[in-house]
């Protein structure tokens, strides 16, 4: 009689080779996904040179009750001509990454200074496909909350259930308090999100004073800083590792960095500028003087999406309509105050105002609900991608004496063009206006770790991936209107070649002693 253990491994030998036979084949997959990239740069700059399938898992079934499943793949490309992520011009590394559905660490082989034609890239990818008739047919993109539970899914197949730990019962419970009819958002669930978040950044805050440990206010959870940071933690000191605090966004993090009680911050470069000056957001408390500049990553350009066929060709034509505008504290928020006083309006002119979560705007914006969304988001913004997909979008271009007038005011946006098929059914470049996601400090923070700071994120080995990729040295003090910590400007007057000579972070209670 067959053992337990030896029914276990022949049950498990199964479910794998179902979910390898799961999907299309390996060439239909290399095929697939190399007229995807021709696409997307309306030419071939990249080719997959090998392809190795990796398995597969279900994903919930179409409308139609067509079945459909996810497949995951390695891949060595090349480039067929000269690339430079770091051009902020060009089309984004990340949307590369996008097309190959990896993340924009599953893209790695960038290389400083360009990649040149014939160097290659290693793809970590996946990509969803339809049961249609006796094939398989290449979906546009995937719902990143399916991918999730794809991913779980197979975790759950080849590793074994996990029990539930305390935190998670916690985390159910408190999940309880803010269980309501799916689509509508009560005032009780406003009320207590607001007070767990003001409560979590709180508690987090005051433990890593209690330890001495440098904080870094991040952002939202999940969002583009979040992730920016998350994605350079093991890059740090293992003893100046900072503690990363969830926040409302950019206008949140510049209060917290100047009061102290985070050394260290990502926001917006117009609202660093804003701060600096006492503007805007800041009036009533006056210019925040504690806050200095570290250096600029990437830039997060203004995207202005309106419903195509609704009359709408400017920002000018917003007087009256429904439009939103981002949350209270985000930087997104106070970047379309900015370009509508350009265009003589402020959010009075509006007819109403939707100062929710980014995402669940678009989905308004989809719906009807909405005229427009303004957003400061780097390219691509993934959930406007799958929204182009659902209904008919289009970006709106900023008139050139617009973009030159906003610059000339000295408030932290550069011109900026998104390029052309970044988004789906975007053939064209569109003129606008962008920040730069732009990382602070106090002034009060030792120059020596705000130098191994600075040495984390632009040292060469770390330009590897897509995420990192749009970073350079050379577009560091772009957007940089308030002043440069005095640690900083010793590292961008360094040679970059002594970078490497550079030591690494101190510690935050050696730091706070200097």
């Amino acid at each position: 009689m067959m053992s337990r253990r030896l029914q276990l491994f022949v049950v498990t030998c199964c479910l794998v080779l179902a979910a390898c036979s799961r999907g299309p084949g390996q060439d239909q997959i290399q095929t697939d996904l190399q007229a995807r990239l021709d696409e997307q740069f309306g030419r071939q700059v990249l080719a997959i040179e090998r392809l190795k399938r990796q398995g597969s898992s279900p994903l919930r079934t179409a409308d139609d009750g067509a079945k459909r499943a996810l497949v995951y793949y390695n891949a060595v490309l090349h480039f067929t001509e000269d690339y430079d992520g770091a051009d902020w011009q060009t089309l984004s590394p990340a949307v590369l990454s996008q097309s190959l559905g990896a993340t924009e660490e599953g893209v790695a082989g960038f290389r400083r200074g360009g990649n040149q034609r014939g160097s290659e890239l290693r793809a970590y990818g996946s990509a969803a496909y339809t049961k249609v008739g006796d094939g398989w047919q290449l979906e546009i993109e995937v719902l990143p909350e399916e991918e999730e539970a794809a991913e779980k899914a197979r975790l759950a197949m080849t590793e074994g259930s996990v029990p539930p730990s305390r935190a998670d019962e916690l985390v159910s419970r408190l999940a309880s308090l803010v269980d309501t009819t799916p689509g509508f958002r009560s005032v009780e669930e406003e009320i207590i999100e607001e007070e767990l978040d003001r409560a979590y950044r709180n508690i987090t805050i005051r433990l890593g004073k209690n330890r001495e440990q440098l904080i870094l206010a991040a952002g939202m959870p999940g969002g583009e800083y979040w992730r920016f940071v998350q994605s350079f933690a093991e890059y740090w000191h293992p003893e100046a590792r900072p503690l990363i605090v969830a926040t409302q966004g950019s206008v949140s993090n510049a209060r917290l960095v100047n009061a102290g009680d985070a050394q260290l911050g990502l926001m917006q470069s117009d609202v660093a500028a804003a701060a600096v000056a006492g503007r805007g957001p800041f009036a009533d408390t006056g210019s925040l003087r504690q806050i200095r500049a570290l250096g600029s990553l990437v830039p997060e350009p203004l995207h202005v999406i309106v419903r195509a066929g609704e009359g709408i060709g400017s920002v000018g034509d917003l007087r009256g309509r429904r439009v939103g505008i981002g949350p209270e504290e985000s930087g997104a928020r106070f970047t379309a105050s900015v370009v509508l006083g350009a265009h003589g309006l402020n959010f009075g002119d509006l007819a109403e105002t939707f100062t929710g979560a980014p995402a669940d705007g678009l989905q308004r914006l989809i719906n009807g609900d909405l005229d427009a969304i303004i957003m400061a988001i780097a390219v691509p913004w993934r959930q406007l991608s799958i929204a182009a997909g659902q209904a008919p979008l289009r970006l709106l271009e900023l008139d050139d004496d617009v973009v030159g007038h906003i610059y000339e005011q000295g408030q932290g946006l550069v011109p900026m063009v998104i390029a052309g098929r970044s988004y789906p059914g975007q053939k064209a470049p569109v003129r606008t206006v962008a920040a730069t996601a732009l990382i602070v400090a106090n002034a009060d923070l030792a120059d020596v770790t705000v130098e191994s700071v600075l040495e984390a994120v632009f040292a060469d080995d770390r330009i590897d991936n897509a995420r990192t990729a749009r970073i350079s040295r050379q577009r560091a003090l772009a957007g940089v209107t308030v002043p440069l910590h005095n640690g900083a400007g010793r590292f961008f007057s360094r040679d970059p070649d002594d970078s490497r000579n550079a030591g690494p972070a101190a510690p935050a209670e050696q730091a706070a002693g200097e």
